[in-house]
Order: C-alpha cells, then sequence, then structure tokens
C-alpha cells in the first residue's frame, strides 16, 4: 500500500530572530544531543565574552557528557540553522554537571555564531 501513495511534502526554513536556539534529538543509545547556537552579535563583531548554558533548568538530574562537548563558529548555515561549514573557536569550556561554560578570547565576525553540540544523559 506504501508505494501506491505519493505526495508533495514542503518544509519552511526555520525563523530565528532570538539570540540563542536549541535543538535536540535522541541517540537511540541512551542519551540525547543536543544543539545550541548563539552569541550572536548582528552588528560589527562579538570579542570576548563567556556564556552559561544550562541543560537541566527544570532539574530533572539531567547530566551533560563533558567529554562529549564540540565548540565552533560558523556564519554559513541551511535553512534549519545548522552549520554547513565550521571553524574551530580555541573556547575556555568549563564543565560541571548539567552546567557549560564557554568563555571567547578569539574575534567573531559580524554574521559569526557559536555552536555547540553536546550529549546528555
Amino acid at each position: 500500500l506504501g508505494d501506491q501513495m505519493s505526495d508533495v511534502v514542503n518544509f519552511d526554513s526555520a525563523a530565528f530572530t532570538e539570540n540563542v536556539l536549541h535543538s535536540g534529538r535522541t541517540t537511540g543509545y541512551g542519551s540525547f544531543e543536543s544543539y545550541h547556537l548563539g552569541m550572536r552579535c548582528p552588528n560589527g563583531y562579538f570579542l570576548g565574552g563567556t556564556e552559561k548554558i544550562d541543560y537541566d533548568n527544570f532539574n530533572h538530574n539531567i547530566n551533560l557528557d563533558c567529554s562529549s562537548v564540540q565548540v565552533y563558529s560558523s556564519n554559513d548555515f541551511n535553512d534549519w540553522w545548522f552549520p554547513q561549514s565550521y571553524n574551530d573557536t580555541n573556547a575556555d569550556i568549563t564543565c560541571f554537571g548539567s552546567n557549560l561554560w564557554i568563555t571567547l578570547d578569539e574575534k567573531l565576525d559580524d554574521g559569526e555564531m557559536v555552536w555547540v553540540n553536546a550529549l546528555q544523559s
């Protein structure tokens, strides 16, 4: 029956009008992959500064796998704001429990943002 049905499906791109965007998915291995996009500076550039991300703001005892944290910068995103290419940020990362602190010492150019990929359990 499935090979007899067809239809056209159109997907709209995601809107990103705030300073932060979150997305996530289950990995199927007892963890959750979390994607965070932030540190957006629309005028000029971003230099220095620290962003704190709390991966358990509802106190459900969800921990962050600190060894899985990846932090990059990009200004090249697809329609759903996932990076198509990226650069190393050399960010200073502090991770404990469900909290992650990211400190940038390098300049982010206009339109460039930091994205974080991490596993939660």
